[in-house]
C-alpha cells in the first residue's frame, strides 16, 4: 500500500472520529441547547476519540 494513501485514509478516519465524537456527546448530553450543562465540552470528546483513532497503540 502506498504510504501517502495510508496517510490520507488515517487522516480521514481521524477527522471522521472527531466529528462523530462531537455529535455523539451532544446527542447524549441532550442537544446543543444543553451544551453548557455538560462537564466537558463536546470538542474535548471529539478530540479524545480522534486521538484514540489516530495515534498508534
Amino acid at each position: 500500500m502506498n504510504s501517502s494513501l495510508l496517510f490520507i485514509v488515517l487522516l480521514s478516519l481521524t477527522l471522521f472520529s472527531y466529528w462523530f465524537g462531537i455529535k455523539r456527546s451532544l446527542k447524549i448530553g441532550g442537544g446543543a441547547e444543553h451544551k453548557k450543562a455538560l462537564t466537558n465540552l463536546p470538542e474535548q470528546f471529539g478530540l479524545l476519540t480522534a486521538m484514540v483513532c489516530g495515534l498508534p497503540h
